[in-house]
């Protein structure tokens, strides 16, 4: 009787979110969706509102846990949980029609950067040693990148060098994260791949570590790519690729497995936190240019 209520009072409300949002955004891409290197970084339309809207209903349906996520010196903790929740909703819905998406995403990327410097900062300085803490700031920072790739992509479609700039100053430093997550993977590929959280890799998948390190060597690649100037939005969009597999080869038959509420969050939580990254990725993919050289990076930079 508990572990009814539990589902349907914490765990129903963001899977429905998650499958309105994700039939939604399937339908909203269905003319631009051709299964070829250059288009296919359209998923993200899907892969970033879906995760949205499942962490934003999350908020709500678990409000009273987070709050105490809140730094104590914030007031209005409860506020703030409600606040945050309705703003992921609502870039979910902005990201899935493609409207004021250079707003949405903008102020997005602001909301994700401060859960670093608010939350994740002070416990990577409090456990330095952590590496999970680290990852955990790394992932939020790399979402918020991705969010401002975004938004800086609507600003050089409209003709500002702004927009051109900020595109390769987000995606310099995209890119090293993904080499921080590629080291992560190739020293600890026990792990479950995408972002390198605490959560190992089922029994029941074959070839475990090769999963770790494959990802790992796509993730070097990408980042290595990047930072070059060079291949980076072959490589790139092959990662997205990669983390996709991830999510529809680990992370979606974990949560088919899940039995308990808190085991079906978890898996939820995860299968959220991987198509997002693989989300964020494709947004950096499909804002490299068809031909990006060292060159572009210098200029960029002057």
């Amino acid at each position: 009787m508990a572990s009814n209520y539990a589902f349907w009072r914490y765990v129903f409300g963001p899977e429905l979110a998650g499958a309105i949002f994700l039939l939604a955004g399937f339908v909203a891409i269905r003319r631009r969706l051709l299964f070829n290197l250059a288009d296919v970084s359209v998923l993200a339309r899907v892969f970033v509102p879906v995760p949205l809207a499942v962490f934003g209903a999350e908020h709500f349906a678990s409000a009273n846990f987070m709050k105490d996520m809140v730094p104590n010196w914030i007031p209005g903790h409860l506020f703030w949980i409600y606040f945050v929740g309705s703003a992921l909703f609502a870039a979910a819905i902005s990201i899935l029609t493609m409207k004021y998406v250079r707003l949405s995403a903008s102020l997005l990327g602001l909301m994700l950067f401060l859960f670093v410097v608010l939350l994740h900062v002070p416990n990577v300085i409090a456990h330095p040693g952590d590496r999970f803490r680290w990852a955990v700031a790394m992932r939020d920072f790399s979402f918020a990148l991705g969010a401002w790739t975004l938004a800086a992509t609507q600003m050089a479609e409209a003709g500002t060098e702004a927009g051109r700039r900020a595109i390769v100053a987000c995606r310099s430093l995209f890119a090293l994260v993904l080499v921080f997550f590629a080291f992560e993977h190739l020293l600890h590929p026990e792990f479950t791949p995408g972002v390198p959280l605490p959560q190992p890799m089922p029994a029941w998948i074959p070839m475990r570590a090769v999963w770790g390190y494959v990802t790992g060597i796509m993730l070097l690649i990408s980042g290595l790519s990047l930072l070059a100037g060079k291949y980076a939005r072959a490589t790139t969009t092959f990662l997205g690729i990669t983390v996709t597999l991830v999510v529809l080869c680990i992370n979606t038959p974990m949560l088919a497995v899940a039995a308990l509420p808190p085991e079906i969050t978890l898996a939820v939580n995860y299968v959220a936190d991987t198509m997002l990254f693989a989300g964020m990725i494709f947004f950096v993919a499909a804002a490299v240019p068809l031909r990006s050289r060292v060159p572009e990076l210098i200029e960029a930079a002057a």
